[in-house]
């Protein structure tokens, strides 16, 4: 009897071996299962930076985001013509300063904070406030312009000091209410699109984040430069093989 099961189980295992399948094999198999196979990954950001004067920022900025977001398509070998991945997100004039929440496919985003860290003449001193490379979906479907903050918002008063768990909890906050906004404008007629600046600053003003919030996570040191970002997240290593062939195993690689 114990035999038999021996038997059982050794043929058995010879055929899950069969059963298995390469990595590859699974890719083939799964490619086109997601609504979006070229563009599986969502990402969203929200990042802060100085504006440059006497430049119009938004819409400058806005074209950057656009020409950013079509060369990342352009270099997609999944994307087709007709499905050109639009630009979703919200940008607030703070005056001297400009927060933009984008939201899209991860290489897009990518593509955009790389091409963002390069545009000085239109934003200095950029450093990303949240970023998520696995958002679920897109929670604003649309563009969302806002050049009116309300005067609360804009007040610099100094503050008690807060803990890195107080400011990071504020940050997730403000994301939140950023996503609030944006969405309520979506919702407004066409009509009120145009106004939503006006709208936005008498109907939701508890939803702009401070500039003494934007100034706090400026000066605390937890979030990383808009340099910091590209250099470490948005760029591969430039490992040669001489490097990983010949350099010391008792040192690390370097690049």
């Amino acid at each position: 009897m114990q035999e038999t099961n021996i038997h059982t189980a050794g043929r058995n295992l010879q055929l899950d071996q069969k059963k298995q399948k390469s990595l590859h094999d699974v890719l083939l198999k799964n490619f086109g299962a997601v609504p979006n196979p070229a563009n599986p990954f969502l990402a969203t950001v929200l990042l802060c930076g100085e504006k440059v004067e006497d430049e119009p920022t938004c819409t400058s900025l806005k074209t950057l985001l656009d020409e950013s977001f079509m060369k990342a398509d352009s270099i997609n070998p999944f994307v087709k013509e007709s499905e050109n991945f639009h630009v979703s997100g919200i940008i607030i004039d703070y005056e001297k300063h400009i927060l933009q929440l984008v939201q899209g496919p991860d290489h897009n985003v990518y593509s955009y904070l790389s091409d963002l860290k390069s545009a000085t003449n239109l934003m200095i001193n950029n450093f990303i406030i949240f970023f998520d490379d696995d958002t679920d979906k897109l929670k604003i479907n649309d563009w969302v312009y806002i050049d009116k903050v309300p005067p609360k918002a804009l007040e610099e008063v100094e503050g008690l000091e807060k803990s890195e768990e107080e400011i990071s909890d504020s940050a997730i906050g403000d994301l939140f209410n950023l996503i609030e906004l944006g969405s309520n404008c979506i919702e407004q007629s066409q009509v009120q699109k145009v106004s939503f600046s006006d709208i936005a600053r008498v109907k939701y003003p508890k939803l702009f984040p401070s500039i003494n919030s934007l100034m706090m996570y400026k000066k605390c040191k937890l979030f990383f430069t808009l340099d910091e970002f590209v250099e470490n997240l948005c760029m591969f290593p430039q490992l040669t093989q001489d490097c990983e062939l010949n350099y010391p195993l008792e040192d690390p690689l370097k690049y």
